[in-house]
């Protein structure tokens, strides 16, 4: 299995790389990368940033910069040469191993996620076999996940930890996950 971590994103409401961000002492993605760590030793960060060459895993560049996360979901699954793959953002650094070994432990199911009042794409388990119709959605134009992953037959999880979710977006939510984390 292959953890594949988005860090591709344009940070507009930041205004910087929300992934390098120094929250309580390192940055963002840290917490993500710690967390992978656990699962598999397979981490590919898909960025084009070369600053997260500091972490010392394998990055790839998005085929189209800037598409959103569905454009990293198929560089991910073009790359990948394992049946089963988790992808992960750098902008949710309270996601826990709890909720990554629930995704790791699923049935062969070609689509796992988190449910909370919407499908969370994030953390998520995506088969490789996923790959011929996830790239003809998005080569009709669609880049919104949820009606991907509306698009195949799916399983969801659900967990009564809201905040695992938090994505980091603004500086409000920045406040949020610094009080969360040691």
């Amino acid at each position: 299995m292959n953890v594949y971590v988005l860090a591709g994103g344009k940070s507009s409401r930041m205004g910087q790389d929300k992934g390098l961000m120094d929250l309580n002492g390192n940055p963002m993605v840290h917490y993500v990368l710690e967390q992978a760590r656990v699962l598999t030793k397979d981490i590919i960060i898909i960025t084009s940033n070369k600053e997260y060459e500091q972490f010392g895993f394998p990055l790839i560049e998005d085929h189209e910069p800037n598409q959103g996360p569905a454009q990293g979901i198929l560089t991910g699954l073009e790359h990948s040469t394992k049946g089963r793959n988790i992808f992960l953002s750098t902008d949710m650094p309270l996601i826990g191993i709890f909720e990554l070994g629930l995704l790791e432990n699923s049935d062969e199911h070609a689509l796992v996620c988190y449910e909370d009042e919407t499908l969370c794409p994030f953390p998520g388990l995506y088969s490789k076999a996923l790959l011929p119709k996830w790239k003809e959605i998005y080569n009709r134009g669609e880049r919104k996940m949820e009606n991907f992953i509306k698009s195949f037959e799916y399983k969801t999880r659900v967990t009564d930890n809201r905040k695992l979710f938090l994505n980091v977006n603004t500086p409000e939510d920045f406040i949020i996950a610094s009080k969360h984390l040691p």
